[in-house]
């Protein structure tokens, strides 16, 4: 899932599109808010999604960071904050205590909510639990 090809709400803040050959689709965007921001109380980023297969799926998101190392997701209204390894370079980065489960065929709501200033993402992948599959390279 492309950041740029989210919906995109500016509570308290905003989402400023980037733009570079070195980011998949050529766009990205960077979280513009003051410090850290409560679940709800944040700009944030939802996608429609639908699953091939029924089961749990891991977040992946091609990130990085200049602040904090956290953002809010959820799936169909749960929610939680995640962690991810920081750093002030991109790289794919597992969302560590997360995993969303998906109903093959249904549409589900997956979002992600302003936590910590200074995060960018650059894209999402949802990849089965179990999958030895570890994105890498700019399009994963």
């Amino acid at each position: 899932m492309e950041a740029e090809s989210a919906d995109r709400t500016s509570l308290n803040g905003s989402w400023q599109e980037l733009s570079s050959s070195s980011y998949s689709s050529s766009k990205a965007l960077s979280l513009k808010i003051s410090g850290r921001l409560d679940y709800g109380s944040s700009p944030s980023l939802t996608w429609k999604v639908k699953a091939l297969h029924s089961g749990n799926y891991k977040v992946w998101a091609r990130i990085r960071n200049t602040g904090g190392n956290s953002v809010y997701s959820n799936l169909d209204g749960d929610n939680g904050y995640q962690y991810f390894d920081s750093s002030s370079t991109w790289g794919w980065r597992v969302f560590y205590n997360r995993s969303v489960k998906l109903t093959a065929g249904g549409e589900h709501t997956f979002q992600i909510w302003g936590r910590d200033a200074g995060v960018e993402v650059d894209k999402v992948m949802l990849v089965p639990e179990g999958s030895s599959y570890t994105p890498s390279g700019v399009d994963g």
